[in-house]
């Protein structure tokens, strides 16, 4: 399954927040993750802050916006892509819950080096790979995350954000303002990625898509340039890290595994936080 979290009871404040899958709706308790193809959730709650993270709007209100904006022939290409991401296992093949997390250490902006077991002797990590600030929902998972990342810190947690670009001044701005808890990170050649299982080529169906139709996503309109995304990456290739989030305890585990092949769907951040706050020793 591509998203195991807890083992505790459900808990009501989120289980409201977990009605809806790619193909069905039903209401699960919080310890369920209903799934119509390939064991991730659909999430319709979540507390977003627009860019810059100043005004909230729920994270399913602001993807369905940008899926709004995608339109129907996008998403159609979207929905092909992933149907043969599932056919191929690629979440399965991703680390899973109680796999020992892969250490690593990567560079932020300022050049330094950070690892990852260096971080877990503060606590606990959450790791969030994303795709890169041109994609709108990688955005507005970032938004989300960043306005969540105060209460994963309360409990004592590093959140680590993985991409293979390098980040924008803004983006930096916004996460130095945050403190010490929270760092940027950049896998230039997708090779932590690739150690978490989560590397993948772009499927041909996108490829044509982008390249003949030109859809500019860090504009979100069409140029009728066509967009390149091999020399928008770093990689000069098509391939690309499944968006996914991990937490890892302490201990160097995967507490919480969460990989979709749909990246216009997204985990709630609020997930990430009574996850954490459920791992917290008992005073």
């Amino acid at each position: 399954m591509a998203m195991n979290s807890m083992l505790r009871p459900p808990h009501s404040a989120c289980a409201q927040c977990l009605g809806h899958s790619r193909d069905a709706s039903v209401l699960v308790p919080f310890t369920q993750f209903p799934s119509a193809r390939n064991g991730v959730i659909m999430l319709r709650c979540a507390r977003i802050r627009e860019r810059k993270w100043r005004r909230p709007m729920e994270l399913q209100s602001e993807l369905d916006l940008r899926r709004a904006e995608a339109g129907p022939v996008y998403l159609d290409q979207i929905e092909a892509a992933a149907t043969e991401l599932d056919r191929a296992g690629m979440t399965q093949r991703g680390k899973q819950r109680g796999d020992v997390a892969p250490d690593f250490a990567l560079a932020g902006p300022d050049g330094n080096l950070v690892a990852l077991s260096e971080v877990l002797r503060r606590g606990p990590a959450v790791l969030s790979f994303y795709r890169g600030e041109w994609c709108p929902f990688c955005k507005a998972e970032l938004n989300a995350l960043l306005s969540a990342q105060p209460e994963m810190a309360r409990m004592g947690a590093t959140l680590l954000l993985i991409s293979p670009e390098p980040p924008s001044q803004e983006l930096v701005g916004d996460v130095a303002r945050l403190g010490t808890r929270i760092r940027l990170l950049r896998d230039p050649m997708l090779g932590v990625a690739l150690q978490y299982g989560l590397v993948y080529l772009v499927p041909e169906i996108l490829q044509q898509f982008y390249l003949g139709l030109g859809f500019d996503l860090s504009r979100e309109l069409s140029t009728g340039l066509g967009f390149d995304l091999s020399r928008e990456l770093s990689t000069g290739s098509w391939l690309l890290p499944l968006p996914a989030d991990f937490i890892v305890g302490g201990n160097g585990t995967i507490e919480l595994s969460y990989i979709d092949t749909d990246f216009t769907r997204r985990l709630d951040p609020r997930i990430l936080v009574e996850t954490l706050e459920l791992l917290r020793p008992a005073p």
